[in-house]
């Protein structure tokens, strides 16, 4: 199928739908792709389309020659074939016709769509704009999959349901392409009204039109084209009545919820509020609840990160991986063109403040892959005890290091805090492994510990006496950081206000990325 033959038989075939512009729009996309322009791109596009194009016709043989027309992604497809997710039996897979012969036919023609999308979202095409369109088409696909196949109350196929995700967002994709400067200018304008109606003023039609149009005289089955309309509103308000209307809802729901999770303008209560929101719009039509959709963005973070390990993409150089993490994790999304322009994070530099929020050191702690400097490091230190005082709403947060002496006694020292607690101790062997107090339990163990009621029974009686000096303090939490089993800082915050130390799932998700990042900074120095 030739885009001039799609475009020309669509304005045949329904010559009253098709604006000027709309026209104009498919002319000019049409000779864009017969003059190969836009380097990498027009090698996924044609990929995707003689995938998606001849899915209900394409044989075993046409579906081998297909992928082994480019050897990367043959070795790619065969790569992640071998992978005990798509072949736990284990069988040897040296061919794309083993793989489908194994695998099964289906799950490789997906898995070579992914791969695809997945390669080009981390890396080789020309723009930004370019590898998040394919991060979201991918990840769409996954999450709808995923949902479909974990759920007995749906009753659409999997595989049709992870095709139309992908391809829902096929007119985004090649728009974001051919007509990058006009994609940016649709994008503003959408930001100030009806999405919509931007994309109808710069091309004529819409994303979504266009990908439907260009489709109309492809192979794809009734399903999966239906899948690529406008969804009614009204279909919201009962639950899906056919397969088809699954896959269509399925398909805007998963393409909306991935869109939420890349945006960088939502902060982590926002995008937590919005998805919430998102949830219950499509509650009614979809067996869905928050639990199974944010379980579904934890398959797709672990599917693309495996792919990306296939396909030799660090982590750090996906976007859909970022912003999955980031989200799953509850924090923001970091900048895509800061994350990746090389540049020095800035932990711990001179110009940069003290008061930060914890999700800002944390991203940048994820990002960072060079040692630290003393000075660095007591920075990023400082700058923690202040963003874990504003998390948890308290006043006092400090870090104790371990002292350096040739001593069989463990004895830590406050170093790094903020509050008049630390003021009072910093630099004191106070925590001591010759003590018997809460902190002998935490050297011993290493386990986090949190106390509300300091001045209880016989909770009292294990707390050192320099934190109930002058009886401030009524409750504390206790924070250890190790590496390979032995503690190399612990974090103390109190509270002095009588009031308890709240700490949200999303906070306690938060420390534990923190200490990893931390051990994993420990390790380098």
């Amino acid at each position: 199928m030739s885009l001039k033959r799609t475009a020309s038989s669509v304005s045949t075939a329904a010559p009253d739908t098709l604006s000027p512009l709309a026209r104009k729009t498919l002319r000019r996309l049409n000779d864009a792709f017969e003059s190969g322009q836009t380097g990498a791109m027009p090698e996924i596009v044609q990929t995707v389309r003689k995938l998606s194009g001849q899915i209900a016709t394409v044989s075993i043989q046409d579906l081998s020659e297909i992928i082994e027309r480019d050897p990367s992604v043959t070795e790619k497809v065969i790569s992640a074939a071998n992978t005990f997710g798509y072949n736990p039996s284990g069988i040897e897979i040296a061919t794309i016709n083993e793989a489908i012969h194994t695998v099964g036919f289906d799950r490789i023609r997906n898995l070579t769509l992914t791969v695809m999308l997945a390669q080009n979202a981390g890396k080789g095409l020309d723009s930004e704009q370019q590898r998040e369109m394919a991060a979201l088409s991918v990840c769409s696909g996954m999450l709808a999959q995923n949902l479909v196949s974990g759920s007995e109350m749906f009753s659409a196929d999997p595989d049709l349901a992870f095709v139309s995700g992908s391809l829902r967002n096929y007119g985004k994709l090649l728009i974001a392409t051919y007509f990058l400067d006009e994609y940016k200018q649709a994008r503003e304008l959408s930001q100030r009204g009806d999405n919509d109606a931007a994309y109808h003023e710069i091309f004529g039609l819409t994303p979504l039109e266009l990908g439907h149009t260009l489709l109309l005289s492809s192979n794809l089955p009734d399903v999966i084209m239906h899948s690529l309309e406008k969804l009614p509103k009204e279909k919201l308000a009962r639950s899906a009545q056919s397969e088809s209307e699954e896959i269509l809802i399925s398909a805007e729901f998963c393409v909306k919820v991935c869109e939420l999770t890349f945006d960088e303008t939502l902060n982590p209560d926002q995008f937590k509020s919005e998805l919430g929101a998102l949830v219950n719009m499509f509650g009614d039509s979809l067996p869905i609840d928050l639990d199974s959709v944010l379980e579904g963005l934890e398959k797709v973070d672990s599917s693309m990160s495996q792919l990306n390990e296939v396909i030799g993409i660090k982590s750090k150089d996906s976007p859909a991986n970022r912003a999955l993490r980031a989200r799953l994790d509850g924090r923001s999304v970091r900048a895509a063109a800061s994350s990746r322009s090389g540049k020095s994070i800035g932990i711990g530099k001179p110009n940069t403040g003290l008061e930060r929020d914890l999700n800002d050191i944390l991203e940048e702690m994820l990002e960072s892959e060079e040692p630290l400097d003393d000075e660095q490091v007591k920075k990023l230190y400082q700058s923690l005890n202040c963003a874990i005082a504003a998390e948890l709403s308290i006043e006092c947060c400090m870090t104790f290091l371990e002292d350096q002496e040739n001593s069989r006694t463990v004895r830590f020292s406050a170093r790094h805090g903020t509050g008049p607690l630390y003021e009072r101790i910093k630099n004191r062997p106070l925590v001591s492994s010759d003590n018997s107090d809460i902190f002998s339990i935490c050297l011993a163990r290493g386990e986090d510990i949190l106390i509300q009621e300091a001045n209880a029974g016989k909770i009292a009686k294990v707390i050192p006496e320099w934190i109930h000096d002058k009886g401030e303090v009524n409750s504390l939490i206790i924070l250890p950081a190790s590496l390979n089993k032995k503690l190399f800082a612990i974090f103390l915050g109190v509270r002095s206000d009588g009031s308890p130390i709240e700490i949200e799932p999303a906070t306690h998700q938060r420390f534990r990325q923190l200490r990893t990042q931390l051990a994993k900074m420990q390790s380098r120095r």
